[in-house]
């Protein structure tokens, strides 16, 4: 039986080495960890304090809190909590929430 986190290294190694760019690892990646293999056949892992990134649709996105107008409310591009905030007039001042809630 193979390791799938084995599996993953080596296919990210070969894409890797195939595109002479460096490639994710999607298995060793967290919202605080980025681990990429480099076309030389090197990984390096970067770690930070904050999460910077988080999973959408299946995928790692990087965290953005820039506002976005959505459905009559303001939201942050890419956030792990789920935040709106009223445009002003008869509108909520703001709701907060868990990611998909």
């Amino acid at each position: 039986m193979h390791d799938p986190v084995l599996v993953a290294e080596q296919q990210a190694a070969d894409k890797a080495a195939a595109t002479g760019a460096d490639v994710v690892v999607d298995a060793l990646t967290t919202p605080t960890e980025l681990v990429t293999a480099s076309p030389d056949g090197k990984f390096t892992k970067t770690l930070t304090v904050e999460p910077t990134r988080m999973l959408h649709d299946g995928g790692w996105a990087a965290i953005s809190t820039d506002l976005i107008e959505a459905g009559g409310v303001l939201r942050p591009k890419m956030a792990p909590a789920a935040l709106s905030l009223g445009k002003g007039g008869s509108a909520h001042i703001s709701t907060v929430g868990h990611d998909g809630d």
